[in-house]
């Protein structure tokens, strides 16, 4: 009976210290890149641009301290932005929260590139840490939540135009178009 008791206790014991043994906080991640479609741009056409923030914790305010966007070699036309929201996205093998900044609705009428301009942003977000003492981890869970301020800066992208391909007469006539 006595070896069974000094057993547990032995037990409880380890179990206790490796509940209080605390894992390496992650650091924060937070970046903003331009994604658009994957089909190449043509000259005289038009395509949405979107400027995505990532981060590993959830956005409790995002600022964006520069200027708006600026496009240089084309047209550029701000969409209608409503509530944003966040959702989770696995990127590079890794989970992220994702937002979507702004989208834009670009084109050029001449063959070249479209040269975005570089942003920065200012976000804060949300960090949950669990207590040290083990009971108050059983019992009431993660409690604290902290403020984290993270700061990022979206590079200059370039989009390049191209020349639009010709078609040959058999592909006009099959698309339903008229030879003149």
């Amino acid at each position: 009976m006595l070896n069974r008791l000094h057993l547990l206790l032995l037990l409880l014991s380890l179990a206790g210290l490796s509940l209080s043994a605390r894992p390496p906080q992650d650091e924060i991640t937070f970046f903003a890149q331009i994604e658009h479609d994957n089909r190449p741009l043509y000259a005289g056409d038009s395509c949405v641009v979107s400027i995505v923030l990532y981060s590993t914790a959830p956005f409790r305010d995002v600022r964006c301290t520069s200027a708006s966007l600026k496009v240089r070699g084309g047209h550029a036309r701000l969409l209608p932005q409503g509530q944003r929201t966040q959702q989770r996205v696995v990127k590079d093998n890794r989970f992220y929260m994702a937002m979507v900044w702004q989208q834009w609705v670009v084109g050029s009428e001449d063959v070249g590139k479209l040269q975005f301009s570089p942003l920065q942003f200012e976000g804060e977000f949300s960090k949950v840490e669990m207590p040290d003492d083990p009971f108050d981890r059983f019992f009431y869970g993660p409690q604290e939540t902290g403020r984290v301020k993270r700061k990022c800066k979206m590079n200059a992208y370039t989009l390049p135009v191209l020349e639009r391909p010709k078609r040959s007469t058999r592909e006009i006539l099959q698309s339903g178009g008229q030879v003149a």
